[in-house]
């Protein structure tokens, strides 16, 4: 399945295996009240001479569902605040004024909004050194899964004869092919992870032209390269 489908029953070790598994009951839970929402703490973060801004995609709204604190809530406007590692959403205290709230990590599991679905997951430095601790976009979940971890730094602006700064992006890849963890970013590193297939794989990649150069592409093509291979190994 491709972009967040979750199968309850392709479920990976260790952290990645507690994310999943929540994640594979999310939909079935009941929706309870959003004022219990209420206990993160206002998102208050400046970047003051930063040019670009610290979230995942652009600088608006989306409008998903979290799973907090063993709850789901639906229909909530939320930003991923990727250079800081932490998720907003909109909230209204009761006295109707808008906050910006910022949701305490330890109590969410799984976020979503159309296209995307993001799993936390605690790193293994023994089993799965390649993973840090985070909020991943699960692309592929079959047999195999497609992960991305987005991140944001701030660097300067060389290309400026004045001193300005900037959010520099960067995303990282990774597939999970049985207990090993695989990251991964064009063709070699992604035969290497999906082994025994190397010749139906490069097939596949040159028809489809697959170069995995541009990064806002590299995920889905790498997510459907993996779903291409769990077709030519049922």
């Amino acid at each position: 399945m491709l972009i967040g489908q979750i199968l309850p029953d392709t479920v990976p070790d260790t952290g990645m295996e507690i994310a999943l598994s929540n994640a594979s009951q999310l939909y079935s839970k009941t929706l309870g009240k959003n004022n219990h929402l209420n206990n993160g703490r206002e998102y208050n973060y400046r970047h003051i001479g930063v040019e670009g801004n610290p979230f995942f995609g652009e600088n608006n709204w989306n409008k998903g569902s979290v799973y907090y604190d063993n709850q789901l809530y639906e229909d909530i406007n939320m930003k991923f605040d990727v250079h800081n590692n932490v998720l907003i959403i909109v909230y209204y205290d009761n006295k109707g004024f808008f906050v910006n709230l910022q949701l305490v990590n330890d109590k969410i599991a799984s976020f979503s909004w159309p296209g995307h679905y993001f799993v936390k997951i605690e790193a293994d430095t023994v089993k799965n050194p390649e993973l840090s601790s985070g909020f991943y976009d699960l692309l592929y979940n079959g047999r195999i899964n497609v992960l991305a971890k987005y991140t944001k730094s701030i660097q300067k602006n060389y290309n400026s004869t004045l001193y300005l700064q900037i959010f520099y992006k960067k995303d990282f890849f990774y597939i999970r092919n049985g207990k090993n963890v695989f990251k991964v970013a064009r063709k070699r590193s992604i035969l290497k992870a999906l082994p025994n297939k190397e010749r139906e794989l490069k097939a596949y990649i040159k028809k489809h032209k697959l170069k995995f150069k541009d990064e806002n592409l590299r995920g889905i093509q790498i997510a459907g390269v993996a779903a291409y291979y769990d077709s030519i190994n049922e």
